[in-house]
């Protein structure tokens, strides 16, 4: 609870908004000119990128309510 009353009390100070749009959205202010810095080298490999699954959530969902639809009621 304390760390939710912590993050709240941050997620109300501008200057910590404005650092975390620039950090993890990269968005700079209209007056500000920004780069940003892209290495010649290849992407780094497959087994450090998170897991994909095959299906998106919304087709399993999707197969989940056909199913439910073909079975006959009782």
């Amino acid at each position: 609870m304390q760390a939710l009353e912590q993050e709240n009390g941050r997620l109300t100070q501008t200057w910590y908004v404005e650092q975390q749009a620039e950090d993890q959205l990269h968005m700079c202010f209209p007056q500000e000119q920004c780069y940003q810095v892209v290495s010649g080298q290849s992407s780094p490999p497959a087994a450090s990128k998170p897991h994909v699954a095959a299906n998106p959530w919304y087709a399993t969902l999707w197969q989940s309510v056909k199913r439910a639809d073909a079975q006959p009621a009782k």
